[in-house]
Order: C-alpha cells, then sequence, then structure tokens
C-alpha cells in the first residue's frame, strides 16, 4: 500500500513504489495520497500488508524497514493523516485482526510542488525497490484475501 503526494516530488516516491509491483501475482496494488480509515478494514483482508512513504526523517540514509503491531489503545488522530501502526490498530478494533504488516521509508529531498523525483530520492527508489523484492521472495506468497471486495474510492488510484 504505496502513499504519498505525487505533486510533491519525493512525497510520491511510496505511490511511485506500488505502482512498480502492479501486475505482480499474488500481490495487490493498493496507492493513494494518504491513509484512510476505510484502510483498516481493507488490510483486514489480508496476511501480510507493506506499507510504503517516503521519509523526512533525517535517521533514513536510503530506505528503512520495520515490523509494525497494532497498539493496545489508538491514539487521538485526524482522519486527514493516518499513520500506518493507527490503521493497523483500528483494523483490530473494527475487525478483531489485523495483518502481518511492516512499513518501507524511502529518504526523500524534495518536497516542493511539481511531478518528478529529485535524483537522490531517484537512486533511493531503486534501492528499495531491490530490497522489497528480494524481502517479498524471503517472505513467499501470501495467501489470497479473504472475501476481498474492493470498495469503490474516488481518492484512489488505481495503476
Amino acid at each position: 500500500m504505496g502513499y504519498g503526494n505525487p505533486l510533491r516530488r519525493d512525497d510520491g516516491l511510496g505511490v511511485a513504489l506500488a505502482e512498480r509491483f502492479e501486475g505482480t501475482p499474488g500481490i495487490l496494488v493498493e496507492a493513494a495520497q494518504q491513509l484512510n480509515p476505510e484502510d483498516a478494514v481493507l488490510i483486514s483482508e489480508h496476511d501480510r500488508v507493506i506499507f510504503v512513504d517516503a521519509s523526512r526523517d533525517d535517521s533514513v540514509t536510503n530506505f528503512r524497514w520495520s515490523r509494525l503491531r497494532p497498539e493496545a489503545r489508538i491514539a487521538p488522530f485526524s482522519a486527514h493523516a493516518l499513520a500506518p501502526d493507527t490503521v493497523l490498530s483500528l483494523s483490530v478494533q473494527l475487525t478483531g485482526r489485523a495483518p502481518e504488516a511492516y512499513l518501507l521509508e524511502i529518504k526523500g529531498e524534495d518536497w516542493s510542488l511539481g511531478e518528478g523525483f529529485s535524483a537522490p530520492g531517484l537512486r533511493r527508489l531503486g534501492m528499495a525497490e531491490t530490497f522489497l523484492r528480494g524481502k517479498i521472495s524471503i517472505m513467499g506468497p501470501a495467501r489470497p484475501p479473504r472475501n476481498f471486495r474492493r470498495a469503490e474510492d474516488p481518492n484512489r488510484r488505481r495503476p
């Protein structure tokens, strides 16, 4: 599940990486500008979810991979700015389950208005793709989603 704003240069790195996996057998790609509460139900129907986003965090050098776990209680949030661990926690609260979940953060440099990526962002995108393809290969295929039905959401981009 890649998210970010492709019209804010490197902020679109998560969406771009997700789109590179479109058509890969056993992988359902979702791409959006932001995570929404509705994503909690969507992810509950899967055994594994990988969130991909651009990062402004200076502790991220090229990219960072981390395991996510639902929190015991959900911190207050804005419906316009959900973090992946909040979506995971909402999944538990709303459906009683959450998938195995990971976050891949790709270090961005340029957040200005415009399309395309900075040179470092584009290089890191390639590195993150290579890493993620290897990681997915090691993890093996996920099972098909349970009772999957894709809700139509006008804000969701379909690659």
